[in-house]
């Protein structure tokens, strides 16, 4: 399509001129970029949306590139391109997806349509094709997917939630009774007696089996503490102390960068020890008790929250299990050497503060967690709590 004032070499008169610049006018500035090809898929015209969409000028492309030079699909070049199929069977195609490559090599989601165009007589010279960039909506539909799986994450937390707080209930009462009448034997058998190991062991391990029910009930959200002001790096360094005697951590540097002005938190200072504590064992164990454990805060004043990150170098986590990770009753470590709620019991905890948890593997190797903790507890949390 050429847009020229004529093809016997007269001059137009200026009526026609006019109407010649007028729909060059039109056609330049239409907001859908499109473009036409001669029968040979050389474009013949381009309008300026396209330029700024593929990239190339209008003097590069008119009469010399083909429109699989300037915005390849990988179905140029093939059967599904959709100009050779408009101009094939002589019908226009609307509303198809593409993926179009401009000239710097991005990506752009697009719907395109294409038509023919004939001469007076009716035969086919060419072809029109015309783009509207989906990038935007495609983007909305990732955002709304991950929101969703995140809502389904999070009724799968809850349902498991309640499940576990009733069966912790019923787990409780019969542990106290072995306890109880462990320890009633322990005190009426002698000291060198060949029983005595064994009820040590029973007590032992009841003990460990209490552990895990109040895990479950920390899980399932029962023990809610009394919320105050919060001083994170405090908490952070206390947990550090705490555990950086265990044997697991004799041969970890643990490094602290926390924000000096940090601002304090509303927040139950038991519950976030006990995240800060999953956490760093968590490191822990990833690096087999050698390696580094970096742990630091800072403040964001736009969104107003307290972004913690705990990075280790440890072997990090396989694509595969990464979304399975916060999951109750989930570990990768052996039998018997974890129950796997440690991640899914700080998981539950920070969305308690409307909070984020998240896990991400950087390049260099090993984990990193992030915890996004807002200044104030979130209404429904406060009115709980002060119940």
């Amino acid at each position: 399509m050429n847009f020229d004032s004529g093809t016997t070499g007269s001059v137009a008169d200026p009526e026609t001129s006019a109407k010649i610049a007028t729909l060059e006018s039109l056609l330049d500035n239409f907001p859908t970029p499109f473009f036409t090809v001669g029968r040979d898929l050389v474009i013949t015209h381009m309008n300026r949306p396209l330029e700024r969409l593929s990239g190339y000028s209008r003097d590069d492309v008119i009469g010399r590139m083909t429109c699989a030079s300037v915005l390849s699909t990988p179905q140029c070049d093939t059967s599904d391109c959709l100009l050779k199929q408009s101009m094939e069977n002589r019908l226009p195609i609307s509303g198809v997806t593409r993926v179009v490559k401009n000239r710097d090599g991005r990506e752009i989601p697009v719907v395109a349509n294409a038509s023919i165009i004939t001469d007076r007589s009716g035969r086919v010279i060419g072809g029109f094709e015309a783009f509207r960039d989906i990038s935007s909506i495609v983007e909305a539909q990732k955002e709304i997917e991950e929101t969703r799986l995140q809502l389904i994450q999070a009724e799968k937390i809850a349902s498991l939630g309640r499940l576990a707080a009733g069966v912790a209930h019923e787990i409780n009462n019969p542990l106290a009774g072995i306890l109880v009448y462990a320890d009633v034997l322990m005190k009426e058998i002698s000291s060198n007696s060949r029983w005595r190991g064994d009820l040590e062991n029973i007590i032992t391990q009841t003990l460990r089996c209490k552990q895990i029910v109040s895990n479950l009930l920390q899980f399932s959200r029962q023990s809610l503490g009394q919320r105050t002001p919060v001083d994170v790096n405090d908490l952070i360094g206390r947990c550090v102390e705490l555990l950086a005697y265990q044997a697991m951590f004799q041969d970890v540097e643990i490094i602290q960068e926390l924000q000096t002005d940090l601002p304090r938190i509303m927040a139950d200072p038991g519950q976030l020890q006990q995240v800060f504590t999953n956490l760093i064992i968590n490191a822990g164990d990833a690096m087999n008790g050698k390696g580094r454990l970096t742990i630091s805060s800072v403040f964001d004043p736009q969104v107003k929250q307290v972004i913690l990150r705990f990075a280790d170098t440890g072997d990090g986590i396989s694509k595969e299990i990464m979304d399975k990770i916060f999951e109750p009753f989930f570990t990768t470590k052996p039998p018997g050497k974890g129950t796997g709620l440690g991640l899914s019991v700080a998981y539950g905890v920070v969305q308690q503060y409307d909070g984020s948890i998240e896990a991400e593997c950087p390049p260099g190797g090993g984990i990193t967690f992030t915890v996004r903790l807002p200044l104030e507890c979130p209404k429904n949390l406060n009115e709980i709590m002060e119940v």
